[in-house]
């Protein structure tokens, strides 16, 4: 029976690609053992079948070439020990990960739910609210869209989750000023409202109390409709208005297309 097998060869006893075995050759982690004096053509052995189904098999769990080179430079029982170790617990900080993805994509499909079949959107509720935490960026000019992105990607580097902006609720912030003055299309934070127990430097704390809220749906152009009944109820009611206004998106444009269709909570703290 032969003992020389060429790359070809090699790949397809073990379902690889040449280019794969190649690249193994290049790092060096399992280089032909046998060169053909004659026309110089390089050749694996049988021996080395099982060390080609061990790197598939680390590979396969997840180990990276690095640490497999690693091992089989100093190949004993307690390198391979610490290395399947050192791999269960990446494993299981992974699983936690996934686990805290899943958790994260099942609250958004509620959530998302839920604000399908809000009821009575138009009609104001005096609501009271627990203390939340924020992420907040400020914003000079609210008509640039590029200042509006540019403080999103600041928070969003600085929670350290690249897909905030998707499971996460964003907002933004009317000063109490602007109210005043009916300027509702002129806010001065963009917000990402945290639903973990981190601590961020850019986080503040949205106050616990009574807030009047409404839903506005359709266009964001379209909110001062929205914020006028909101006031006007406020006054009817003889509330007192103690703070900014904060919006919402709820459903907006990572989700539709059509703006008619975009959902957003504004809430105002009165007393």
């Amino acid at each position: 029976m032969k003992n020389k097998f060429l790359i070809g060869d090699m790949a397809k006893l073990h379902n690889v690609s040449t280019q794969t075995l190649r690249y193994y050759d290049k790092i060096g982690i399992l280089k032909p053992k046998i060169v053909d004096k004659n026309n110089g053509y390089r050749y694996y052995n049988i021996d080395q079948f099982e060390q080609l189904d061990r790197i598939k098999y680390l590979k396969y769990i997840g180990i990276s070439l690095k640490d497999i080179g690693g091992y089989f430079e100093k190949r004993d029982i307690e390198n391979m020990v610490k290395l399947l170790e050192m791999q269960k617990q990446a494993t299981h900080e992974k699983m936690k990960e996934l686990e805290l993805i899943s958790d994260k994509i099942g609250n958004k499909i509620s959530q998302i739910k839920d604000y399908m079949n809000i009821e009575n959107r138009e009609t104001v509720r005096i609501r009271e609210i627990l203390e939340r935490n924020i992420a907040v960026e400020s914003i000079n000019d609210s008509d640039s869209d590029v200042e509006f992105e540019l403080a999103l990607k600041n928070l969003q580097n600085i929670c350290k989750d690249q897909y905030l902006m998707f499971t996460g609720k964003i907002g933004v912030i009317v000063s109490q000023d602007n109210l005043r003055m009916n300027r509702f299309d002129k806010y001065n934070a963009v917000y990402i409202l945290l639903e973990d127990r981190l601590k961020y430097s850019n986080m503040k704390k949205l106050p616990a109390g009574k807030y009047a809220c409404i839903y506005h749906k359709g266009p964001y152009k379209e909110n001062y409709k929205s914020y006028k009944k909101l006031l006007n109820y406020v006054s009817d009611h003889n509330y007192e208005i103690i703070g900014n206004a904060i919006e919402i998106g709820l459903i907006d444009c990572s989700m539709i297309l059509n703006e008619d269709e975009y959902l957003t909570e504004i809430q105002i703290p009165i007393k």
